[in-house]
């Protein structure tokens, strides 16, 4: 895919993702709010899977979580050397506060030794607006190296605001804030512009009470605010696209297990470091009460 396309793919995904937000009528808000899949709540740019659904009358949860990923790639950039990644999780939730940990480990991309190990720690916010159509969330995370190898420690301020509707629009954007912990050295932002639906297979498929399945299709354009490449630090560029689909399959409302596949696309920032298109597969469990 030469340069001129790429960005075309990219005007395309931006214009559909904001046009898309003002979109919502009763099949889609039903839609939006039936969803069975729901995100993890992670900082953009970090591998996702799926959390499973809490009591609906409860004001708290915690879900234990791990992950088997093909290979680490973040924001973009091949982390793990196209090694496997294993990544453990545990969110705890009151009303609308959020505290999260997540965990990569990977054999293949230490700087002094083969081994990779990551430790992320996030505290946010989230506040809905317009009859909870609008959420908005702001928070921090830091990304802490236990072994001193892996990375330099740093922590990033972010925040992320989604619509409910039928593609369920939502742009996000992280910044570093103490240190130049990405590829370029320097500090800088990072920000995405996507869409996602859940399409609910449960009735189709005629499954048991308190099982539901269902398909989750996703389309992400992330955007270089001099993060990832120095060439970026006096203009926005275009950083990835990433295509994904996921499976959560929930066995019963507090257990689920997942499979997905993803497509990350390298653009203008990630070709300036000689990073490449990526295909990751991954599937996980997650058991919430």
């Amino acid at each position: 895919m030469n340069k001129q396309t790429k960005l075309i793919v990219c005007a395309v995904a931006l214009a559909v993702a904001i046009t898309t937000g003002a979109r919502a009528d009763q099949a889609a808000d039903a839609t939006a709010t039936n969803a069975v899949a729901t995100t993890t709540g992670q900082p953009t740019g970090k591998p996702e899977g799926h959390e499973a659904t809490p009591p609906a009358t409860k004001d708290w949860s915690v879900t234990l979580g791990g992950d088997y990923f093909s290979e680490y790639i973040f924001r973009g950039v091949n982390v793990s050397s196209s090694t496997a990644l294993l990544a453990p999780s545990a969110i705890a939730k009151y009303k609308g506060f959020a505290a999260s940990y997540y965990g990569y480990y990977s054999d293949g991309s230490g700087k002094h030794n083969r081994w990779y190990e990551e430790t992320d720690l996030s505290l946010d916010y989230t506040k809905t607006f317009v009859n909870d159509k609008l959420s908005v969330t702001g928070g921090g995370v830091y990304y802490l190296y236990p072994d001193g190898n892996s990375g330099i420690d740093t922590w990033e301020l972010y925040g992320k605001a989604s619509w409910a509707c039928y593609l369920n629009p939502y742009i996000g954007l992280n910044w570093d804030i103490d240190s130049g912990a990405g590829p370029s050295g320097l500090k800088g932002g990072y920000g995405v512009v996507g869409i996602t639906h859940s399409y609910d297979l449960t009735a189709a498929l005629k499954m048991k009470d308190g099982q539901t399945l269902a398909i989750v299709p996703m389309a992400q354009l992330g955007i270089d605010f001099g993060w990832t490449s120095k060439q970026t630090q006096s203009n926005i560029d275009w950083n990835d696209v990433l295509l994904g689909v996921s499976v959560p399959y929930y066995i019963m409302p507090s257990l689920c297990v997942h499979a997905g596949i993803q497509v990350s696309i390298a653009l203008n920032s990630l070709c300036d470091i000689n990073q490449h298109n990526d295909l990751i597969g991954n599937v996980g469990v997650s058991y919430s009460f």
